[in-house]
């Protein structure tokens, strides 16, 4: 039973589980020696690490569809084969987090990176024999979660009660699972995290995980799925190296996941287990192999997946006035020019699904939300310079003048939203919310050091509405920062520590802003300053 698969990779959550490592990143030579056992070192591409950087800057457009938490590179020299059966110790990946007032986490994965000191500690081993491939890849988090201000979720005002820690811009109709903090105690956890087990068969792959899967090309904002929260457990099929066809290579995922709430959301222990239902499907064309377009769903039920029908949900039609279920629908495109250094990619989405042709056309925009970005890099004598930038829009649309909109990721059928644990299944910026991103780097073989700087609305989807009362000023959060890393020991497999720091200031913090004097317009209200200090210890096997 389906439950039954989803729930033995989810029971415990103090000690890693099933796991898979799909070694699709290896350096094997083909010789006539192969050994029965072989042991190696390798290193996990953490989504949005500088393994991975490194990689995309070496193959621009090597991103264009998905990653997965699980990926890996492996350390086996050059000359060999891979054995029989073919062991690889997964160095840990070791990042700590320091913020100085309020919580900023972005693509932290299962790291709820709160005020005070915040620790992720991920490593494992992952072993292939023939076709079936085992990962045991558990991660530890460790938060400080230090107080801040919150503003709590008013109390009797709902059915059922809801913790004074969900989000108070949120109650039912455009709900969503996301409180401002996880509750008042220090956080420690180990879960299963990067874990796998997969049968690869001629052409696809299948299996059970609870890795971080990443849908599209972007490098920072996925609309879909990314490295918001921690992965959930889930059942998937997918191709391995894509399916020629003479129209081109397609590219494919499915998959079949369990959501869980949050500890601090609600007092209802029946909707504690949702559904997630979701594909991915890409094509690169024959005529022109520089570009990949592709479309993605997702469909999200209020019922444990414990039945056939779930699996088969994202087949179907998903109305507005639905009461069981909500759907994300997402169109994307990349073109690369690796001879260049040249990538750029689109993703558009729909959070409400048109009710007609007629209603597509006439609102195209309506629910909408969209990330574009570009990277371009060159090496020279002082190594690669890179520079990257990302723009996501998932504030309501001018369409809300004469219909409601939905708020991006909230769900009126399906009170926890697009979230898993209370941590966003997409991208960190939160519902109904804006951002910018820009970097410069500088990739050596020995270093790497870069500057960054971003902008982020936050929540703008409920500004207008009755839940923020009176004329106030937007939550902006301006950030700009530092970063360096150098490789320690030999350059293949070497690990590389990182240090990153960004300095910030929240403005009109949770809304919090007065008109002191409306002839001048000036204003009044709570700005935080916010300093986060990161320190990484990695193993980088690119230049």
């Amino acid at each position: 039973m389906l439950l039954g698969a989803l729930t033995l990779l989810n029971a415990t959550e103090a000690h890693a589980e099933d796991a898979h490592a799909a070694p699709a990143y290896t350096a094997q030579a083909q010789d006539s020696a192969r050994a029965i056992i072989g042991v190696s070192r390798g290193a996990l591409l953490v989504p949005g690490g500088e393994a991975e950087e490194r990689l995309r800057l070496s193959t621009p457009g090597r991103f264009a569809t998905r990653r997965r938490g699980s990926d890996f590179i492996t350390g086996r020299s050059a000359g060999t084969r891979a054995p029989i059966i073919d062991i690889t110790w997964l160095a840990p990946d070791v990042r700590t987090v320091y913020n100085s007032d309020l919580p900023f986490s972005i693509n932290e994965g299962a790291l709820w990176a709160g005020r005070g000191t915040n620790l992720l500690v991920t490593t494992g081993v992952a072993i292939a024999a023939g076709p079936l491939h085992v990962q045991v890849a558990p991660q530890f988090t460790r938060s400080d979660n230090q107080r801040f201000q919150v503003i709590p979720f008013p109390q009797n005002t709902t059915t059922p009660a809801r913790s004074v820690w969900a989000h108070p811009f949120y109650p039912p109709n455009s709900s969503i699972d996301l409180p401002l903090r996880p509750g008042p105690d220090l956080l420690e956890r180990t879960i299963a995290g990067q874990s796998r087990v997969s049968l690869a068969l001629p052409g696809i792959a299948l299996g059970a995980s609870t890795e971080n899967r990443w849908w599209g090309p972007t490098i920072r904002h996925p609309l879909v799925l990314g490295a918001g929260g921690e992965g959930f457990p889930h059942l998937f099929l997918e191709t391995r190296d894509g399916i020629r066809t003479p129209l081109g290579v397609f590219r494919s995922e499915w998959l079949l996941g369990a959501l869980r709430e949050s500890p601090v959301f609600d007092d209802d222990p029946t909707n504690d287990a949702r559904s997630l239902n979701g594909m991915h499907l890409s094509l690169t064309p024959a005529a022109d192999s520089a570009l990949t377009i592709g479309i993605m769903r997702t469909v999200m039920g209020n019922a444990p997946t414990d039945t056939i029908r779930t699996a088969i949900d994202v087949f179907r039609s998903v109305a507005p006035s639905d009461t069981s279920r909500s759907q994300i629908t997402a169109l994307f495109a990349q073109y690369a020019f690796p001879a260049a250094g040249f990538e750029a990619w689109v993703e558009w989405a729909r959070f409400s699904q048109p009710a007609s042709m007629t209603d597509l056309l006439e609102y195209p925009g309506h629910s909408q939300g969209y990330t574009f970005g570009l990277q371009w890099s060159r090496p020279t004598r002082a190594g690669r310079v890179r520079l990257a930038a990302e723009a996501t829009n998932t504030e309501p649309d001018a369409s809300m003048r004469v219909r409601a909109v939905p708020i991006a990721y909230t769900s009126a059928a399906v009170p926890q939203g697009f979230t898993h644990r209370g941590r966003m299944l997409a991208h960190p910026l939160g519902p109904g919310s804006s951002g910018q991103w820009f970097t410069a780097d500088l990739f050596a073989s020995r270093i790497r050091v870069g500057v960054s700087a971003g902008r982020i609305r936050w929540n703008n989807g409920v500004l207008w509405t009755p839940r923020i009362p009176q004329l106030k000023l937007e939550d902006i959060t301006l950030h700009g920062g530092a970063r360096a890393s150098i490789r320690i020991g030999p350059e293949r497999l070497a690990s590389r520590v990182g240090v990153e720091y960004t300095s910030g200031v929240r403005l009109s913090y949770l809304f919090q802003s007065k008109l002191l004097d409306w002839s001048s317009g000036r204003n009044g209200g709570v700005d935080l300053p916010n300093r986060t200090l990161a320190v990484t210890w990695s193993t980088v096997a690119f230049r």
